[in-house]
Parts: C-alpha cells; sequence; structure tokens
C-alpha cells in the first residue's frame, strides 16, 4: 500500500474542505471573529502554507482569530516556517507548537529554507512546545465550545 504524501490527489480535499468551510465561514458574514487552532503538517507539500495565508487574511478582515498553530510532524523545520509566516503577516506572538515524537513525516520540500531564511523565534522545532500542551494550555483559557480546530494534514496527536 503507497503512502498518501505519493500522491498528490489524497490532499486536494483536504485543502478544499479547508477552504471551502473557511468561505462558507465568510459568507455567512458571523458576527463575531471565530476563534482558530491550527493543525498542519506544513512541508511536503504546500497546500498548507497556502490555508495558513488564508487564515492570515481571514484573520486581517476581523472574521477569525488564530489562537495558536502546531506542527503535526517531526520536521524540525515545520514549527519555524509557521512561526516565519506568522512574522510576515504581522503576527510574530501566535504561539506555535510541534509533534515531539520523532520520525514521523520528517521530509520537507520547502519548509527548512522558509525557517533559516526568513525571520522567526524559534529556529528549530526543539525550541518549540509540544503541541498538545499548547493547545490544552490555549484552550483552558477560552469559553467552551468557542474554538474552531483545523487540521491540515494528519491528525496524531
Amino acid at each position: 500500500m503507497k503512502n498518501c504524501y505519493e500522491h498528490k490527489r489524497c490532499f486536494r480535499p483536504i485543502i478544499f474542505n479547508l477552504v471551502g468551510a473557511l468561505l462558507l465561514m465568510a459568507a455567512f458574514r458571523l458576527s463575531a471573529a471565530v476563534n482558530v487552532l491550527v493543525d498542519t503538517d506544513i512541508g511536503p507539500d504546500c497546500d498548507d502554507a497556502g490555508a495558513v495565508c488564508i487564515l492570515h487574511n481571514m484573520a486581517n478582515n476581523g472574521e477569525v482569530v488564530i489562537l495558536g498553530m502546531a506542527c503535526c510532524t517531526s520536521s524540525e523545520y515545520g514549527a519555524p516556517c509557521l512561526d516565519a509566516i506568522n512574522t510576515y503577516f504581522g503576527r510574530p506572538n501566535i504561539p506555535v507548537g510541534t509533534y515531539k515524537q520523532p520520525d514521523f513525516l520528517t521530509w520537507s520540500s520547502y519548509n527548512q529554507d522558509i525557517a533559516t531564511h526568513w525571520p522567526n523565534r524559534i529556529i528549530n522545532g526543539t525550541n518549540a512546545p509540544d503541541a498538545v500542551t499548547l493547545y490544552r494550555q490555549i484552550l483552558s483559557q477560552q469559553p467552551s465550545q468557542s474554538v474552531v480546530f483545523v487540521e491540515i494534514g494528519p491528525l496524531n496527536h
């Protein structure tokens, strides 16, 4: 059985579902911004970077509040890449965590380049907090049922 990462078509439904859900929220013009946590396997392909950019633009429009993000792979460059994108969009204080188990999807086609060439405060995934710990901390500070969890990639936490 081939790994899903070998078949790009496996990712199309993920990004289309994310974009569709976010566009649906925008179409209904919710009265308050939606609080969002983002979990992504940023790195193997570019759909994750595109989705994060869409979320930042929605935040610019007041449609979402990005409470935190995490990389759901063992790539040491996932969290710094997310932090670099957040910094580029003027949100360097968004908390970013990472998956701390070894050897899960460590390969990346671009996140190392972004993490090493663009400003970010994490530099290496070892400097990022554990994703589950970060999510629990953020969720504990929010009212019940007030956060939308956006997953782009495998939910393995």
